[in-house]
């Protein structure tokens, strides 16, 4: 049976709602801490967990949290499949299950890991992964691809071939035709576009201070909107000195390119000349001659 959020169990705090989201930093931590705590690693999904786990998760979550059960259960369920990704992890380093049950990991019982072991080297689990992996590569691979060819559409139309993030972001946003995916979306754009309208350089800001962040918010450690997978502020910033030395590069590339063209082309102007030259030259000849001729035989 499951507890009712009525149930006096001391102080708890109530987590303010915006409309975005939930305050994570506030809620988020304590919820994650008891899924990772006290459910066992060994179910294949949320669905298998006994329900006697669960209320003990929720009455866990209650002691310094009042929340609404669904949104709860939501969150401990995420929080408790990161934690099966982290020990996937940990399982995939040894190639044998007799070295993986023999190096588990420090914060998880022998007995439950060992039962995570076995659970993962059945061959149904196996499959799942397989497919699991390869569905998640197709769908980023696809993603990827059309992102791509729409920014090399806007590099071209770009006089200096470079492209802000602010105008990667409403072009991936938004369909072939300009329409916008969405009511949210269109909102958002709306409000990039206009404050883009009032004052273009704008869009040469910083990543905290372009319209994307003013808008949508600036984004967070794992990633940097419109930017790709993988690409974190740290990586963006640490890459900064190396692509302005790359452009650099580039631009005296071709404008050694250039001069290299230019120097190539004068051999090909003088061989034209010459043969020009040549050509006048054995005209001459040919008229001198016929002179001579003529000459000759008027002695005659």
């Amino acid at each position: 049976m499951i507890l009712s959020p009525s149930v006096h169990l001391g102080p708890r705090f109530l987590p303010s709602f915006t409309y975005w989201r939930c305050n994570i930093k506030v809620c988020h931590n304590s919820r994650a801490q008891v899924a990772r705590t006290h459910c066992p690693p060994m179910y294949k999904d949320w669905a298998e967990v006994p329900v006697l786990t669960k209320d003990e998760l929720w009455k866990d979550v209650l002691e310094e949290n009042d929340l609404p059960l669904i949104r709860s259960l939501r969150k401990l369920n995420t929080a408790w499949k990161q934690k099966k990704y982290e020990l996937r992890k940990v399982y995939d380093m040894y190639p044998t299950d007799a070295e993986r049950k023999r190096n588990g990991p420090k914060k998880v019982k022998k007995e439950e890991w060992e039962e995570f072991v076995d659970m993962c080297s059945t061959e149904g689990d196996k499959i799942k992964r397989c497919n699991g992996k390869l569905a998640r590569e197709n769908m980023k691979t696809h993603i990827q691809l059309v992102e791509w060819e729409q920014l090399q559409l806007l590099s071209k139309d770009s006089p200096t071939g470079e492209v802000s993030r602010t105008q990667g972001y409403v072009a991936t946003h938004t369909r072939k035709d300009g329409s916008f995916i969405n009511t949210e979306t269109r909102q958002s754009l709306e409000e990039i576009n206009r404050l883009v309208s009032i004052e273009p350089d704008i869009v040469e800001r910083d990543l905290d201070n372009d319209p994307v962040a003013m808008v949508i918010g600036r984004d967070g450690r794992g990633r940097v909107r419109c930017l790709g997978g993988g690409v974190t502020k740290t990586v963006y910033h640490a890459s900064a000195p190396y692509k302005e030395i790359a452009q650099r590069e580039k631009r005296v590339h071709e404008s050694s390119e250039s001069g290299y063209e230019a120097v190539m082309a004068r051999p090909d102007e003088a061989d034209k000349a010459r043969k020009i030259l040549e050509d006048e030259v054995a005209d001459l000849k040919r008229q001198s001659s016929g002179l001579g001729n003529a000459s000759q035989v008027i002695i005659c």
